[in-house]
């Protein structure tokens, strides 16, 4: 398993696919971007959540602060 885990390209090298959070919302027939996201938890969860959306944004936009 630890050979699988090794092949898989990193998400640091990977670029970004979208220069704004607006170009993502146009190019998925959104309205409007959402810019901010409050996370009202203090425990793990909300910190899994946080970690999520930053590396999602990250690999998006090459931005982990697009979302805050």
């Amino acid at each position: 398993m630890a050979q699988a885990a090794a092949a898989r390209p990193r998400s640091e090298t990977a670029k970004p696919t979208f220069d704004s959070v607006d170009e993502f919302v146009k190019a998925s027939d959104g309205k409007r971007s959402i810019r901010k996201v409050l996370i009202a938890n203090n425990g793990i969860a909300a910190v899994k959540c946080m970690r999520s959306v930053r590396t999602w944004s990250y690999e998006t936009f090459g931005d982990d602060r697009a979302v805050r």
